[in-house]
């Protein structure tokens, strides 16, 4: 009769996954892991919210959920500057894989595989991007090389709520400044835009309606090797391929959406690779 009743406990245990689990909570989205993990919340101000769990004090597991409180229209832009351009030890150095489209949570998903060095020791890696109203969701789970996969069992756990809390409002001066902030604070600054372009800086006026940005071109070494001249034919010959960035930066930043629509200008700082000024490129609001 004794090992009748083990062995019910036993297939009870398999048929409940093996072990009790515990819902883990960040911001609007909520997973389930077993009780034994460890969490840890990170607020990371205006930016968001982050949750880390993990499976022991040196994982196996380990996977980040990150509420950003960034608005975006396009999933492949949330890949590329929340991810691929992320220089957190998740992702830096990271060998990525293709992006696919996906559905997770009920919700429209962007998908990638790749696997990276962590805590030294190869790991192979799944990130899921998802736009919920507001935010924006980066879900990332890492296993050790060699170790089962367990990450469609986690998925199947992953809910996210719909963004639907009212905003505070405030002007559009001091919502972008208080973006600015979040961004200098949590080291965003210095990512790549692509074609050599770097967002070094996006900042507003204190005295005048004007966004301004400051953009590395990292194929000029020293602008002070260049003359007053050749700078101003520079300007004329960059300034249409700046004007698409703006436009591809203002759907996709909302706070600098918001400035366009309320009639702000945009002043650009051309810098070089040492984040000298080389030329100041100005586009009325009309032209974005």
């Amino acid at each position: 009769m004794k090992k009748v009743a083990l062995l019910f406990i036993f297939l009870l245990c398999i048929l409940m996954g093996g072990y009790a689990q515990k819902i883990s909570k960040c911001g609007l989205m909520s997973v389930s892991v077993p009780n034994g993990w460890q969490a840890q919340n990170s607020d990371i101000g205006a930016l968001g919210k982050m949750l880390m769990l993990m499976d022991a004090d040196r994982p196996s597991y380990i996977y980040v959920l990150t509420e950003y409180h960034a608005e975006v229209e396009d999933l492949d832009y949330a890949m590329m500057s929340l991810v691929r351009s992320n220089q957190a030890a998740f992702y830096k150095g990271a060998v990525w894989g293709k992006t696919e489209k996906t559905k997770l949570a009920g919700y429209d998903a962007l998908k990638m595989d790749y696997s990276n060095i962590i805590f030294g020791e190869k790991h192979l890696c799944t990130v899921y991007c998802v736009i919920n109203g507001s935010t924006t969701d980066v879900l990332l789970f890492m296993r050790k090389e060699g170790k089962p996969n367990i990450f469609a069992t986690t998925l199947k756990t992953i809910k996210i709520a719909k963004d639907a809390l009212p905003k505070k409002k405030v002007s559009a001066r001091q919502e972008l400044r208080n973006f600015h902030d979040e961004m200098a604070k949590n080291a965003v600054f210095g990512r790549d835009l692509g074609d050599g372009v770097k967002l070094n800086n996006l900042d507003v006026s204190d005295t005048e309606d004007v966004v301004i940005y400051e953009f590395g071109i990292q194929g000029i070494e020293d602008g002070n090797l260049i003359s007053s001249e050749e700078k101003e034919a520079y300007a004329q010959r960059l300034r249409p391929g700046i004007l698409n960035v703006l436009k591809n930066l203002r759907r996709n930043f909302k706070i600098v959406g918001r400035c366009i629509d309320e009639g702000y200008d945009v002043k650009v700082i051309i810098q070089d690779k040492k984040k000298k000024e080389v030329c100041v490129l100005r586009y009325k609001n009309a032209e974005l």
